[in-house]
């Protein structure tokens, strides 16, 4: 009986694979199939966030007053993350407001820790 309700609880998955692999030479091959179980980052979209990271990271680094070294940036769908070290709270925002600025942002999650102060 585990083995029938196993295979039940499959069917759209495998309807859903059945479907995508049956469409795709109909499209050519380039587009991918979408569904809602388990969405995997497209090849698209995976790019387009490599290139959101990339443009922040560009602008923080052109930033004249800091270039933000110890910044670490990553991107999921228009949300960016900052993370990493800076040793001033200013710092900090300013480089929420540098990224926020990017095009391909949508919303900054700033993560970035500032380092206290060494004597």
């Amino acid at each position: 009986m585990k083995n029938i309700s196993a295979a039940l609880t499959n069917i759209p998955r495998l309807f859903a694979l059945t479907f995508c692999l049956g469409a795709m030479p109909l499209a050519g091959g380039l587009a991918g199939c979408a569904t809602n179980i388990g969405h995997d980052e497209t090849s698209a979209e995976k790019i387009q966030d490599e290139n959101t990271s990339a443009d922040v990271k560009a602008a923080l680094s052109s930033d004249i007053q800091y270039k933000f070294e110890g910044v670490n940036v990553a991107a999921n769908t228009g949300t960016v993350q900052l993370s990493g070290f800076v040793v001033s709270d200013e710092q900090k925002t300013r480089a929420g407001e540098i990224a926020k600025q990017v095009s391909s942002v949508n919303m900054v999650v700033n993560n970035i820790t500032v380092k206290p102060p060494t004597n």
